[in-house]
């Protein structure tokens, strides 16, 4: 089992949960479905993950939920907050994947 996705997985993500955001923006029906979804399939991922490699690290899992959950903040006006989580998160992502020094 390798490493949790590429760029392009959490870009599909982001993508996901913009759409499913779009779809009904008042009730969030699918964008909550679309996240237990995830939720789901990211669990399977890591017990097989423990399982198989016995390594524990939930970091990758974590950031996939927050690129789901990050792209509807675009569209509710909180463009600085969602900057903030961006640039966050991308500097934690440099740091783990070591292009940082």
């Amino acid at each position: 089992m390798s490493q949790f996705g590429t760029d392009r997985t959490f870009t599909l993500i982001g993508l996901l949960g913009y759409i499913f955001f779009v779809i009904d923006p008042k009730t969030l029906i699918p964008f909550i479905i679309g996240g237990c979804l995830l939720i789901f399939l990211l669990a399977v991922y890591y017990f097989q993950k423990i399982k198989m490699l016995a390594k524990y690290g939930l970091t990758s899992v974590l950031f996939a939920l927050i690129t789901y959950s990050l792209t509807p903040l675009t569209n509710l006006h909180a463009t600085k907050l969602a900057c903030i989580i961006y640039c966050s998160y991308n500097f934690n992502i440099s740091r783990i994947k070591g292009y940082l020094i």
